[in-house]
Formats: C-alpha cells, sequence, structure tokens
C-alpha cells in the first residue's frame, strides 16, 4: 500500500476569519532599540568582496555610526545629556537614512546594549561605563572622573568602584602560599587573571628582585646539567634557591571513599534529592565539614536596576533551581566534586571534570585528580 502525504498547513475557521479581515498576526511590544558600541576606529564596516578598497576607506558613513553620533547629538542637545545610552531610544529615534538621531516625537521604545564578556578587556569596561555615564561627547568624557582623565576604561571603572576590591583574592594568594609550592601559586595567579576575577593587577619588581630572579633561572639551568653558579667565582648567586614543590600525600580519606560511586552515576528528579544524596555522601567522611558562601551581590548591569530593591538578600540566598549553585556549598577533605566550568583545558580542568579534595583553606580549596579512575 503507498500512503501520500501533502506538505501543508491547516487554517482554522477562526484563523481564516481573522486573516480575512486584516487584523494583526503578531506584534512586538515594546519596540526595542539594539544599541552598538565600539572602541575608537574599531567600528564594524560592511562592504561587497569587489569594492574598491579606497572607496570602502572614503565612505563618510564608516565615521556616523549609531554610538558616534549619539556623542554628536551630546554636543548639541541638553536632554541627551542627561541620559544613559541605553536610555537614550526613550526620547530619541535613529534615522538611518540620515545617520543622525533626532527627538522622539510620539511612541516608546527601550534600549539594549549587546553583552560582552569580560574576556573582551576595554570593550568590556567601556560598556561598564556606558551604564553610569550620562551624556558623554566623546571618548574621554567616559574616561574622565574626579578631575582626572584615566589612561583606560578599566583605570575609570576603578576609580568609580565598580570594579570592587581585590582585597578577597590578595588574601587567597597569602593563605595558598602556607602550604603551595612558587609554582603553584603562579598558576593560581593566572588562573585569577584568566577569569578575570582581580580587577587591578599589578606587579612590582625592585632591580635586586628582578637579578635575583634571572641569578634563580641561571641557576636551575645549571643544576639540571650537573653544574651550579657555585663554581664560578666571578659569579654571584641567587639570595634563595629555587622553591622545590613539596612532596603530596593523599590524606587517609583515600581509605574511606566510597568505591561504589566511580563510574556510576546517581540519577535524582528534583534537588532536593540530589541534597540529600550529597549530605548523606557527606556524612560518610569522618572529617570536619566546611561551609562556603557563594557571593550575594547583585550584578551592576542595567538589566538588574532595581533588582535590589524588589528582593531581599535573604530571598536571592534562598534560591535553588537548575543553573544557579546553591548559597552554601558544604564540603569535607575527601569529597568529589564536580568542575562546571573550564579552567585550563591544556591540564584537563574543563567542565565535568572530577576531583578529590585535599585541602580546605578559608578562600582557596585544593583539589588533585590523582586519584579519580
Amino acid at each position: 500500500m503507498r500512503y501520500r502525504f501533502h506538505d501543508c498547513r491547516y487554517i482554522s475557521a477562526s484563523e481564516a476569519v481573522w486573516r480575512i479581515f486584516g487584523f494583526e498576526i503578531h506584534y512586538r511590544t515594546p519596540p526595542v532599540e539594539r544599541l552598538r558600541f565600539h572602541l575608537p576606529d574599531e567600528q564594524s564596516v560592511v562592504f561587497n568582496d569587489e569594492d574598491p578598497i579606497d572607496a570602502v576607506i572614503d565612505n563618510p558613513t564608516i565615521g556616523m555610526t549609531k554610538f558616534l553620533a549619539w556623542m554628536d547629538c551630546n554636543k548639541s542637545s541638553e536632554e541627551a545629556q542627561q541620559l544613559l545610552y541605553s536610555q537614550f531610544p526613550t526620547k530619541f529615534v535613529w534615522k538611518k537614512e540620515e545617520r543622525a538621531w533626532h527627538p522622539r516625537k510620539n511612541g516608546f521604545a527601550i534600549g539594549r546594549m549587546h553583552n560582552v564578556s569580560p574576556n573582551c578587556g576595554e570593550l568590556y569596561y567601556m560598556r561598564t561605563l556606558l551604564n553610569f555615564v550620562k551624556g558623554p561627547k566623546s571618548y574621554e568624557d567616559l574616561r574622565w572622573f574626579d578631575d582626572t582623565l584615566h589612561p583606560t576604561f578599566r583605570a575609570a571603572c576603578y576609580a568609580r568602584g565598580l570594579l570592587g576590591d581585590d582585597k578577597e583574592y590578595i588574601d587567597a594568594i597569602e593563605e595558598a602560599s602556607r602550604w603551595g609550592s612558587g609554582a603553584y601559586l603562579r598558576y593560581l595567579f593566572v588562573t585569577l587573571l584568566m577569569s578575570s576575577a582581580i580587577a587591578m593587577p599589578t606587579l612590582r619588581l625592585t632591580e635586586d628582585e628582578l637579578k635575583n630572579y634571572a641569578l634563580l633561572d641561571i641557576e636551575a639551568c645549571l643544576q639540571r646539567n650537573g653544574s651550579s653558579l657555585r663554581r664560578f667565582e666571578d659569579m654571584p648567586f641567587p639570595e634563595s634557591s629555587t622553591p622545590h614543590p613539596t612532596p603530596f600525600t593523599h590524606p587517609s580519606t583515600i581509605n574511606y571513599r566510597i568505591p561504589s560511586i566511580f563510574g556510576e552515576a546517581i540519577l535524582a528528579p528534583t534537588h532536593e534529592i540530589v541534597e540529600l544524596v550529597n549530605d548523606y555522601i557527606l556524612s560518610r567522611i569522618p572529617e570536619t565539614e566546611k561551609i562556603y558562601f557563594i557571593s550575594d551581590e547583585v550584578s551592576k548591569d542595567e538589566t538588574n536596576i532595581g533588582v535590589r530593591d524588589l528582593y531581599s538578600t535573604e530571598f536571592l540566598n534562598s534560591i535553588k533551581c537548575s543553573g544557579l549553585p546553591n548559597h552554601e556549598l558544604k564540603l569535607k577533605v575527601g569529597a568529589i566534586v564536580m568542575l562546571l566550568r573550564n579552567i585550563d583545558q591544556s591540564r584537563g580542568l574543563c567542565n565535568g571534570t572530577r576531583l578529590i579534595v585535599t585541602d580546605l583553606g578559608s578562600r582557596v580549596i585544593r583539589a588533585t585528580t590523582d586519584y579519580i579512575g
């Protein structure tokens, strides 16, 4: 038996009448204006492959982007100077044909800036400033604060107190220095830099320190070849030897791990069941439990304006849903944890990597994959 199917769409009587009378099928309210922004001389340029390069460069519309036109409008309009970039479409309309902003006579629209990762550097910090600086007439106005023209957008954010304090991360490095080797501390510092956790990273070394580090590298190269700087009378010797990694000994918790969970998965229908399983497994480990709390600061993104006033910190900390970590993280030495983000793929520290906790500090957690099968 041969079956025949028709590629068609069924329209009911009510929908047919709706279309016959020409009623609106769909609409969007309120209208959203996408607000693009860019660093100086880094705007996007659209052209065809066959266009002459001279014609592309001399095109006057290159210097008339929506973002630059906003700054030009701030130079002549007092009303524009009272608005943030995201608030601008509520009072002004972008005329694409004229490549300019004009005062809005009717209607309403909201502005939305596209998201930027902190790894984008200056573009990310400029976007942060756009949420706080009203009516800038140039890029320099964005970097101007407290009678000072800051050299970068990042420095301007730091001066305005938008990047937070690095004391917590400095304390974390100092805490790790009590048991970590020099190589481990450098790797921890690199991890903090890659995650954009440190607001204003700096490294200040004196001439003597630079000389000592150079001598340490030379001494290390000589030792790998069975020699030393001490064999050369006219050569200085470093003040301290290169720190060697301390031998790692896994704690006794390796003897009371639960072998049945390796290579198996425990499926749970709800988050409550997940917590019960985690608490049970944690109770089987005879070590002192330590509780860590997530940061309870509301993001300063413009989409979160008013959230701090609507919801209390206690309520936000009580939310338990998929994709959002719990406010409390309970751990013990010997517990098995899983990474939820890529930290260093070259070293196997990726999303989903399982590790065993070996040390619990106040701000630093040390874990290893050496004993994971």
